[in-house]
């Protein structure tokens, strides 16, 4: 995550036009997809042990 991080201020620092970024743009969009999915398991475990523990088990 640090490298991607680091590899995006690069990008906006020293490489000013737009036509880099579309290089990037694949790699922006997998680490998104990774991100959303590990954001919904989390929800899910965190409203799955709300609510057993509203149930008392």
């Amino acid at each position: 995550m640090i490298v991607v991080c680091g590899l995006m201020a690069f990008v906006m620092l020293f490489e000013a036009r737009a036509r880099y970024l579309y290089l990037y743009a694949p790699v922006f969009l997998i680490l998104s997809l990774c991100g959303w999915e590990s954001l919904f398991r989390w929800a899910g475990r965190r409203v799955y042990f709300v609510f057993m523990r509203k149930r008392g088990e």
